[in-house]
């Protein structure tokens, strides 16, 4: 019979957690994590990266992204003062480590969901009790470092780090296992652990977690079908100690997608990046202001049945001038984004066609003009001699070119505004400029349709002969002189309605003071000279006396007899119809560019206020959805924690550890973990949370170890016929 003094319950303390710099322990599966140094990263898989476990990457086409992931867990082991063991043989590892980002202080003006609290937002009803998922995935709870892509790492502070690098530039495909680069990076991995204690089994004065960097590993300088037995003793190695090890391999090269599946089964954690650079997502629309694409292929379900990561695979890369952040590619705005991207095209294409048919064509046009000068003297008719100091048609030239200028500076701020930063201000000024324009072309083409006489067409006639009889001939007014002798010379003509325009006119007078005896100008005979384009300056008559005769029947036979003016009144119909049809086609074009920036700018409106409504509330759901996770546990450090100084599952009985045999991992000579070094499962950081595991997980854990300990069988068991 029991004591009935003792107690039948005891209450005993648990021992803290073990605490490691720049780790924390998880909420969900009590696993040791570390920072990626990508807050949204660190978010989507469930809060950081597992200690002892195996992140492989799939390089993009190109390189850089998984170049800038690398960067980014360097640059956090460094940050918080952990060591780094860096390998590759495609670029050398110093130079990667001295392209480290610079660590930065937190935004100060982060928003938080507490500013948006108190704002409400009217929805239709059937979405008021959707879940609201947040676009780019940030923790509140601080963990881990910022850095800034525009600055580098400062040399004190790398030199003050625990860095080592492995490089061999040696090229031997060819050659068994143990002979390559493999075994070779593999035994300074070993090493690594063994001297600085990182494995399970040493007991170091102070806990510190090994960051294990390895850059573009699998490209054509490594033997590519000795990869997955390089990953499956690289997570032995990885398991058995307080090591991450990030993998980065070029998948995109490989022809065979077993080796690429052997992979992925033998990694924790298995992402795949996707640049548009170079391929036509990058000219899509609804894309613009993505980088990549962020795909899961793989996640770490650790001490438990099923992951902790989220939900959410429509992710995508937004990689800035200073940060990359990994945020939901949003399907609720595809059709509105789509549609806006498609104005943002009409846009773009309709400025490319305004600066080319409008701006260049004016510009052209005003040039080809100035460079005619009889067409420009000829416009001298059109208007009264005296009145402007240049003939007509060289003010409109001119004008054609300021215009043709201000059209292409109007198209090209359009290109900017729409392919740019979105900013109200540029996209009101440029509406603005182009409906101004659009006025003046439509003000001149009325003008120009309903008052002819103002471009010299439907000219009068009185007005026009008294202006030949009082100014053809007058010293100072030689353009005017020259203008009416070059249409008598192209329009075959002579005066304005007949050659008896010039009786009693000054010249004619003149002509009378110094005897010379000629009735008509020169200009009005036949001419001998009509080929040359200065006969009008220095015409040369067939029969002189014949032109200037009296007798109606002998001039006829030397000179023009018909007037000029319906010949004046036809030409310049003629070009003013030009203009219209060009000022037309103008018009056209720019009302369709204004028309696409309206609906361009109402679209781009529409959705900001969208996403502003939409940020809003999402920042309002995590703000809470983070409060009740950090209530749920006040007290982590009485909660988390084992007897061997490893976290545990909170709130669950205590069950059977799970022993298994010592595993020797050995190839011919080279030893990767001897008898001596061998552990107990239960010794490791990545198994040592499953005291507290169901009966469920047990069974889970024991099968995926048989399943490992047969591989590993057979893998001895030919190494044993091999020798």
């Amino acid at each position: 019979m029991a004591n009935p003094r003792v107690p039948s319950f005891v209450k005993k303390g648990q021992p803290k957690p073990i605490q490691i710099p720049g780790t924390k322990t998880s909420l969900q599966n009590s696993q040791l994590l570390i920072s990626s140094g990508i807050s949204s990263f660190d978010s989507i898989i469930g809060g950081g990266l597992p200690v002892g476990s195996l992140v492989l990457i799939d390089e993009d086409s190109s390189g850089s992204l998984a170049k800038t992931f690398m960067k980014y867990f360097l640059a956090e082991g460094v940050a918080s003062r952990q060591a780094l063991h860096v390998c590759s043989k495609d670029i050398d590892p110093s130079r990667l480590i001295n392209d480290l980002p610079a660590p930065v202080e937190r935004e100060a003006s982060e928003p938080t969901g507490d500013s948006n609290k108190d704002e409400e937002m009217t929805i239709a009803w059937r979405y008021q009790n959707m879940k609201v998922v947040s676009s780019e995935y940030t923790s509140q709870l601080h963990f881990g470092h910022h850095f800034d892509l525009m600055k580098t790492m400062d040399e004190n502070m790398l030199k003050d780090s625990d860095i080592s690098h492995w490089t061999n530039k040696k090229y031997m495909p060819f050659h068994p296992f143990e002979e390559t680069d493999y075994a070779l990076i593999l035994q300074s991995i070993k090493e690594k652990l063994e001297k600085e204690q990182y494995l399970a089994t040493s007991t170091p004065r102070e806990r510190k977690i090994l960051r294990l960097g390895l850059f573009q590993i699998g490209s054509p300088l490594w033997p590519m079908n000795k990869l997955p037995i390089f990953l499956y003793f690289l997570r032995g190695l990885v398991r058995n100690s307080y090591t991450t090890c990030m993998v980065t391999v070029p998948f995109h090269i490989y022809k065979d997608n077993f080796i690429k599946e052997q992979c992925i089964h033998l990694s924790d954690i298995c992402v795949q990046l996707q640049s548009f650079a170079g391929t036509p997502l990058e000219e899509n629309p609804s894309l613009r202001d993505y980088n990549g694409f962020f795909r899961i292929l793989k996640w770490a379900a650790i001490n438990g049945l099923v992951n902790g990561g989220t939900q959410t695979v429509d992710l995508a890369i937004k990689l800035r001038r200073r940060k990359l952040v990994i945020e939901k590619w949003k399907i609720q705005y595809k059709e509105n984004r789509t549609l806006l991207g498609f104005w943002a095209v009409g846009l773009q294409k309709g400025n490319y066609w305004n600066f080319k048919l409008s701006g260049f064509c004016l510009i052209l046009l005003g040039c080809v003009v100035l460079n005619d000068p009889p067409r420009i003297l000829l416009s001298n008719l059109a208007v009264e001699p005296g009145t402007i100091p240049e003939p007509l048609l060289y003010y409109v030239a001119l004008g054609f070119v300021t215009a043709g200028i201000l059209v292409s500076t109007i198209a090209i701020l359009g290109c900017w505004t729409s392919m740019g930063p979105e900013s109200d201000c540029l996209m009101a000024l440029y509406i603005f400029f182009l409906v101004l324009l659009l006025l003046f072309e439509i003000s001149v083409g009325v003008i120009g349709s309903f008052c002819p006489q103002a471009f010299g067409a439907g000219m009068d006639r009185d007005q026009m002969v008294a202006s030949l009889m009082n100014n053809y001939g007058v010293p100072g007014r030689d353009q005017y002189t020259a203008a009416v002798d070059l249409a008598q010379t192209i329009f075959e003509c002579c005066g304005m309605q007949s050659g008896s325009d010039y009786d009693g006119s000054r010249w004619w007078k003149r002509e009378q003071e110094s005897k010379h005896e000629l009735r008509v100008p020169r200009s009005c005979c036949f001419l001998q000279n009509t080929n040359s384009t200065n006969a009008f300056l220095d015409p040369m008559p067939v029969n002189l006396t014949l032109c200037q005769a009296k007798n109606n029947a002998k001039y006829q036979l030397g000179r023009h007899v018909k007037g000029c003016i319906d010949q004046l009144n036809n030409w310049f119909r003629e070009h003013i119809t030009i203009f219209l049809i060009i000022g037309l086609a103008l018009v056209v074009v720019q009302l369709s560019v204004l028309l696409c920036a309206i609906i361009f700018c109402l679209r781009r409106k529409k959705g900001s206020l969208s996403r502003e409504s939409d940020a809003s509330s999402e920042q309002s759901t995590t703000t809470t959805t983070e409060k009740k996770r950090a209530g749920e546990d006040d007290k982590p450090e009485e909660k988390n924690g084992q007897e061997n100084g490893f976290p545990i599952i909170a709130n669950q009985r205590p069950s059977k550890q799970i022993n298994s045999k010592r595993m020797n991992y050995s190839f011919r000579n080279f030893n990767f973990m001897d008898s001596e070094d061998c552990v107990d499962v239960k010794d490791s950081p990545m198994s040592s949370a499953r005291g507290r595991c169901n009966r469920s997980r047990e069974f889970a854990s024991q099968a995926r170890f048989t399943e490992l300990r047969s591989i590993h069988c057979k893998m001895q068991m030919m190494c044993s016929t091999r020798q």
